[in-house]
């Protein structure tokens, strides 16, 4: 299959497993076959058939608690939306389906600083002026919205672009996941695109 073909594919299953997930409230593949089929998207349904790593993906997936799936495809949705409102052209289309979920222009800013850094963490800080961030306690961080750092961070983990640990002594340190790093690969394909 050629690269549109299987975005598109991907699309497809993804979107009907979204619409599937809602109106059923959590099924197994078997179930999710049948609803396919039964919905007018065969060829979806044979896509899945003649591919057996799919199916056991797609089971595997669908194996786990409801809330669970809703909140990974939720997050999924949110990531697209962020992707696409920073390319020209869709950037219109995708701004009437962000709910908020998108990341500031200073979360991509520190994702990106973070990421060409190679520092293992982000540190909070605090100061006498509140908290100050930095990576691995060497470089700061450049905060242009103070009053939103915390909103970007708390976003930025929920999308499982960070992870946050508190220390025994309280500070709190962010690592950058490998999500992160694929995330702002993409991003910079689509906009240079």
């Amino acid at each position: 299959m050629d690269t549109i073909t299987l975005a598109n594919s991907f699309a497809t299953i993804v979107g009907l497993l979204v619409t599937f997930q809602s109106s059923k409230g959590g099924s197994d593949i078997v179930d999710f076959m049948e609803w396919l089929r039964e919905n007018d998207n065969s060829n979806t349904a044979a896509i899945i058939e003649n591919n057996t790593q799919l199916q056991n993906k797609l089971s595997t997936f669908m194996s786990q608690n409801h809330n669970e799936i809703m909140s990974q495809l939720s997050k999924l949705n949110d990531l697209m939306v962020s992707v696409a409102s920073r390319m020209y052209g869709i950037s219109g289309i995708a701004s009437n389906f962000d709910d908020n979920y998108g990341l500031s222009d200073q979360a991509l800013r520190i994702l990106r600083e973070f990421e060409n850094s190679d520092g293992e963490y982000i540190w909070r800080l605090k100061s006498l002026s509140g908290a100050e961030y930095s990576i691995d306690a060497s470089q700061n961080l450049e905060i242009s919205e103070p009053r939103f750092i915390e909103d970007d961070l708390k976003i930025m983990t929920e999308l499982n672009l960070l992870t946050r640990e508190i220390t025994n002594q309280g500070y709190h340190r962010y690592r950058i996941t490998r999500y992160a790093i694929e995330y702002l690969r993409a991003t910079d394909k689509l906009i240079t695109a």
